[in-house]
C-alpha cells in the first residue's frame, strides 16, 4: 500500500517533429550511401539501395564473420590448402561459370602469394584479407573456419541477412565476380558499421600498408598519398572489370565516426576524393541546440495509492536537445516513474523524461523530474495505519481491565 509497483510508462502527446536535411554534397560516383557509425543514421543517399558488384569490399563481410564466430581462433596456425588456392584465368572461369565453385581464384587477382601447406596464422590472414585484399587469404580463412568455403559463405550470408542487409547476397568470401554476387551501398556501410565495433578490425584496416602487401591500398590512410586524410580510420578498396573501382572507407574526427560506402567510380582516385567531400561536408556541419520542454511550463501528475494528493514531478532546468541538421530525427519523449513510497518529500527524484527516436526506438537523452511538493498519506490511511499500530495494545489495556475487575470482585465477596 501507498507504492508505484514497478515502472510506468506513457506517451507524452506531444511530440517532436524533426526534419533532417541530406548533405548537399555533388561527387563522381554514382552509387554512394554516408552513414553515422555510431547510429546507422544516413546522412547522404545517391542510389544507395540500388544493387551493385562489391569487388573486394566483400571481404569487410568475410573478416567480420571469423571476429563474431571465430574470435577465439585468431592466433590459430592455418595450413593452405590445394582446394582453397585453386587458380585459372579469368577467360576459363568466365566461360566455365556454372560449373566451377564461385570461390576459385583468378590468376590475374590480387593475391597474398600463399603456398600450398604454407603455415600461417588466422590473424596474419586478416591481415593479409583487409590490408593486401589477398583473393586467396580469403579462401583459407574461410575454409579453415567453417572447414568449407561454400559452408562459410552460407553461413556468412546468414549473418548478413541477420544484420538487416536484405539486398546482399554473397557467392564467396573475397569478391572476385559472380553473377549473383551483389550488394548495395547501404548494406555494405552497415557491415562496416559492425565490423568496427570490433578493436582488431579496427586496427588492421587503419594500418597504411603491410609488408607482403603490393597493392595500393587504401590511400586515404597512407600520408605519402595524395589522397591522405587525417580523420580516416581505414576499411577497404574494390576493384574488379565490372564492379569498377570501389570504396568502403571510415573517418573519425572525434565528435561523429561516419562510414561511406562509394560503388563503381570511374577512376580509383576519384573514389577517394568523393569519400574525402563527403566526410569534409559532414565534419563541417555546425551541432545545433533545440529547445524542447520550458522548466516553467512543464508538469507531470501521478495519482499514487493512498496518497492525500496527486504527485506532480517538474524539471529542474531546460531540456534541450543537440544535433547536426543531417542526422535530425523525429522524437518521442516518454515519461518512466520510478517506486516511490509514501510519504514522497520535496525535491525528490521521482521520474525520468527520456527521448527516444520515432522510427527506431533507439534512446537519445534523459533528465531527471523532481517531486514539487511534499506528497503525503491521507488521513483515514494514517488513522487506520495508527489503528493497525496500536491495536494489540489497545488490547492488552482492555484484557488487564477485565482481569483486574475479576480479582475486585473475588476481593469483594
Amino acid at each position: 500500500m501507498g507504492h508505484l509497483r514497478g515502472f510506468i510508462f506513457f506517451f507524452i502527446l506531444c511530440q517532436v517533429l524533426l526534419v533532417s536535411k541530406n548533405l548537399d554534397v555533388q561527387i563522381e560516383t554514382p552509387y554512394a550511401i554516408l552513414i553515422n557509425a555510431k547510429t546507422g543514421k544516413v546522412l547522404f543517399d545517391k542510389r544507395g539501395n540500388e544493387s551493385v558488384y562489391p569487388g573486394s569490399t566483400t571481404k569487410i563481410a568475410s573478416a567480420l564473420y571469423v571476429l563474431r564466430h571465430a574470435s577465439d581462433k585468431i592466433d590459430d596456425v592455418v595450413v593452405c590448402s590445394e582446394n582453397a588456392l585453386r587458380v585459372v584465368s579469368e577467360e576459363v572461369k568466365a566461360e566455365k561459370i556454372d560449373l566451377l565453385p564461385p570461390y576459385i581464384l583468378e590468376s590475374d587477382g590480387t593475391s597474398y602469394n600463399l603456398r600450398r601447406k604454407e603455415k600461417i596464422s588466422v590473424k596474419e590472414l586478416l591481415h593479409g584479407a583487409l590490408i593486401a585484399s589477398g583473393n586467396d587469404a580469403s579462401n583459407v580463412l574461410a575454409e579453415y573456419v567453417c572447414g568449407d568455403i561454400e559452408a562459410f559463405v552460407t553461413d556468412m550470408n546468414k549473418m548478413i541477412e541477420e544484420l538487416g542487409c536484405r539486398k546482399t547476397h554473397f557467392c564467396n568470401p573475397h569478391g572476385l565476380f559472380h553473377p549473383d554476387h551483389k550488394t548495395t551501398p547501404y548494406d555494405m556501410a552497415i557491415l562496416a558499421k559492425e565490423a568496427l565495433k570490433y578493436p582488431l578490425f579496427k586496427e588492421i584496416v587503419k594500418l597504411p600498408t603491410y609488408k607482403r602487401s603490393k597493392t595500393n591500398g587504401n590511400q586515404l590512410v597512407r600520408p605519402e598519398s595524395k589522397n591522405f586524410y587525417p580523420y580516416a580510420i581505414g576499411v577497404k578498396t574494390g576493384y574488379t572489370k565490372k564492379a569498377k573501382y570501389n570504396l568502403v572507407a571510415a573517418a573519425d574526427n572525434g565528435v561523429r565516426e561516419l562510414v561511406v560506402a562509394l560503388h563503381k567510380s570511374p577512376t580509383s582516385n576519384q573514389r577517394f576524393q568523393d569519400a574525402i567531400a563527403l566526410f569534409e561536408a559532414a565534419f563541417n556541419e555546425k551541432e545545433e541546440e533545440r529547445l524542447l520542454f520550458l522548466k516553467e511550463e512543464t508538469l507531470f501528475k501521478k495519482r499514487i495509492e493512498g496518497a492525500k494528493t496527486e504527485l506532480e514531478a517538474i524539471l529542474k532546468e531546460d531540456y534541450f536537445i543537440k544535433f547536426f541538421s543531417s542526422e535530425e530525427e523525429d522524437v518521442i519523449a516518454k515519461i518512466e516513474w520510478q517506486e516511490v513510497s509514501l510519504p514522497v518529500e520535496k525535491g525528490k527524484v521521482v521520474a525520468f523524461l527520456s527521448l527516444y527516436t520515432k522510427k527506431e526506438g533507439r534512446f537519445l537523452t534523459t533528465k531527471e523530474l523532481h517531486a514539487k511538493n511534499r506528497v503525503s498519506k491521507k488521513l483515514s490511511l494514517l488513522i487506520l495505519e495508527n489503528c493497525k499500530l496500536y491495536f494489540p495494545y489497545a488490547i492488552f489495556f482492555i484484557l488487564l481491565a477485565i482481569a483486574s475487575l475479576f480479582v475486585r470482585k473475588e476481593k469483594a465477596e
